[in-house]
């Protein structure tokens, strides 16, 4: 599972968590913006949880530059991560993931580290 992503320069941890949601709760996952970190439902299946982290990147990504009215747009928020999901092949192989202008890095150990490679749309960054 990706435990670390780069969202416009600011490393966010991400935690699976169950004790945060709860059973009636449509919630998947969310961001807290202040302490840089994305809370993901461990209890969803797989997809869901890539799909989920998607959804609350495009939050982060829109938060860091100043459309928080375009953050807070479920529906424009799910679209852009539905293309993204669907453009990018996100696995279990990187411990962590970066989103810039470029494309999407896909790495391991800490964000500093060589150990990365560049993901384009039909690069699986393997």
């Amino acid at each position: 599972m990706v435990t670390n992503v780069n969202i416009c320069g600011i490393p966010h941890d991400v935690i699976y968590e169950k004790d945060r949601f709860q059973i009636d709760d449509i919630k998947f996952g969310y961001i807290d913006y202040a302490n840089a970190k994305i809370y993901i439902n461990k209890d969803i299946a797989e997809q869901l949880k890539i799909e989920t982290l998607c959804h609350e990147i495009i939050h982060g990504i829109l938060f860091h530059i100043g459309k928080q009215e375009m953050s807070e747009d479920e529906n424009l928020v799910q679209a852009l991560a539905n293309a993204i999901n669907q453009s990018f092949d996100i696995r279990e192989s990187g411990k962590w993931i970066s989103i810039d202008g470029k494309g999407m890095t896909i790495g391991t150990g800490a964000l500093n580290e060589q150990k990365q490679s560049r993901c384009n749309p039909g690069n699986d960054g393997q």
